[in-house]
């Protein structure tokens, strides 16, 4: 979807196909658009698995605090003590077969256009989504890729944290960095909600490499995934 700027990928079309989706043209003219900024979101099993945090029962209500309408909510690499401007990312790549989906998207709206943040994503269907984050420019920067599971609270072992919801499971694998689950209460309601995270800092450029390994609830578990030397 080029105009609005939307990718949509799917295994296939049933109900309960893994759908992965990435927003990359945002605009500051738009009300509603530009805090995902190439972030992504992740169902399966007809169920959010890594969603945009939309909030509860309604789009302005129900954050968690700090959240609303902030780059906090969407799954994305943010660069600490930054402010994200609202400009439109571009298309670089895309290609879609029956077998894989990749997709190239960045954007310059980290420190006044001097840092370009990239993402690379490629599914591989059904079951494998790669994720590549890079963040280019000059300088010092403190990164933190994240990723929402709203009320999921997920397992965590090292660099690889296990996602459940009622038909599927994601297994993310961080390649770069230990996972880490934040958990934040939800104002006036009786709801928590939870995020991953994982942080680099030093000289850019700086690279994020996550995997991430769909199955369904009935199957057995997943590979193992190892370090990469």
């Amino acid at each position: 979807l080029p105009e609005p700027g939307w990718a949509v990928m799917r295994s296939g079309w049933d109900d309960d196909a893994t759908v992965v989706a990435c927003g990359y043209r945002a605009s500051a003219r738009v009300f509603h658009s530009g805090w995902e900024m190439s972030g992504f979101s992740l169902w399966a099993g007809a169920k959010p698995l890594l969603p945009k945090l939309l909030g509860f029962r309604s789009y302005t209500t129900g954050f968690p605090e700090g959240f609303c309408r902030t780059p906090r909510q969407a799954n994305h690499v943010l660069i600490k003590d930054a402010e994200l401007r609202r400009v439109a990312g571009s298309l670089r790549n895309w290609s879609s077969s029956d077998q894989f989906d990749y997709l190239h998207v960045d954007h310059r709206g980290w420190r006044d256009g001097t840092i370009t943040a990239r993402r690379r994503l490629l599914f591989v269907k059904p079951e494998w989504v790669l994720i590549i984050d890079d963040i280019e420019g000059e300088g010092q920067a403190e990164l933190t890729w994240q990723a929402h599971t709203e009320e999921v609270l997920p397992s965590l072992s090292g660099r690889t944290a296990t996602v459940t919801n009622a038909e599927a499971i994601a297994t993310v694998t961080s390649l770069d960095a230990d996972l880490k689950i934040e958990t934040y209460p939800v104002p006036g309601m009786e709801k928590t909600v939870h995020l991953l995270t994982a942080d680099r800092t030093g000289t850019l450029p700086l690279r994020f490499v996550t995997l991430i390994h769909m199955g369904s609830t009935q199957s057995s578990a997943p590979p193992r995934i190892g370090p990469i030397a």
